[in-house]
């Protein structure tokens, strides 16, 4: 269904250019005035943002209270902190959940991810030293810590997600940019 929302001087208007009963000055002869409608449903659209999983949508009764439908979307090595109505937002407009008064147009919301923290852990690998870890974000530029371990008779080369490498993927203290 639709409500009547005002007037327009423009059949194809979507806002209206006047109010039912407005009091206007008018200059000019012959003039048409068209009814704009809005629906009084509208679709909101959520975009996963970077995420994973299909588009959803939900229809909103126009001028209404409407609590948002929870997310369903993922992102590896981050956490969902809200709906926003930019996809370049770093804060969200809207928490997951909430309860808003949606009005006469149909909109997109974003989902707005935080990255999550990540522990790295160093083993000595053979060496000596107790295990000791480092906080990285994800996919943010950080630098490995320094390598505390010793091992006699050995050379420290850098580091490896395999215990058995013999080459170094990183080297000490080497910038990178960590990932989940």
């Amino acid at each position: 269904s639709y409500s009547f929302i005002g007037w327009a001087i423009s059949s194809s208007a979507s806002t209206p250019d006047y109010t039912n009963g407005q009091t206007i000055t008018w200059f000019i002869n012959n003039a048409y005035f068209y009814a704009v409608w809005a629906s009084d449903y509208q679709t909101i659209t959520f975009k996963a943002n970077g995420g994973v999983g299909d588009d959803t949508t939900q229809v909103a009764k126009s001028d209404s209270s409407t609590e948002l439908e929870l997310n369903t979307f993922t992102k590896l090595g981050y956490s969902f902190a809200g709906w926003a109505t930019s996809s370049s937002a770093s804060t969200p407009d809207y928490t997951d959940g909430q309860s808003i008064t949606w009005f006469n147009t149909n909109t997109t919301l974003y989902a707005v991810w935080t990255a999550d923290d990540q522990t790295i852990t160093f083993k000595a690998n053979g060496g000596v030293g107790d295990d000791t870890t480092q906080v990285a974000k994800s996919d943010s530029r950080t630098m490995l810590a320094m390598n505390p371990f010793t091992k006699a008779g050995h050379t420290f080369v850098g580091w490896s997600l395999d215990p058995d490498a013999t080459d170094a993927t990183y080297l000490n203290q080497e910038e990178i940019t960590w990932f989940k």
